[in-house]
């Protein structure tokens, strides 16, 4: 059986033969590793979109439009309420609940 540590954050993998890790931590990055089974199967690890390249294109573009007014309006708010210092807090609370909308690996 055999097992690959993945790095989830810089996409570094290396294969081993258990998913014991003595160095549980990437040698690019310095993030954990996480052990998965090795499959050896002829299906693609993701599925093609259904959407065309045009349509995935807008709606990413869209996405990151709908992404930049939210944390503007966060930092409106928090500049009405705080001043500066509110700014910043509004904008690292709306980045901070944005953050489940980034996909985990970015190609």
């Amino acid at each position: 059986m055999e097992f690959r540590h993945s790095c989830s954050f810089c996409g570094r993998v290396r294969a081993a033969r258990t998913s014991v890790m003595l160095a549980p931590n990437c040698e690019r990055c310095g993030c954990a590793l996480e052990s998965v089974q090795a499959v050896t199967s002829t299906r693609p690890e993701r599925p093609p979109s259904s959407l065309p390249p045009l349509a995935t294109f807008v709606l990413v573009r869209v996405a990151i439009v709908l992404a930049l007014l939210t944390l503007y309006a966060a930092a409106r708010l928090g500049f009405d309420a705080g001043g500066a210092p509110g700014a910043i807090i509004g904008v690292g609370l709306a980045g901070f609940l944005l953050l489940p909308c980034v996909p985990k690996r970015i190609a």
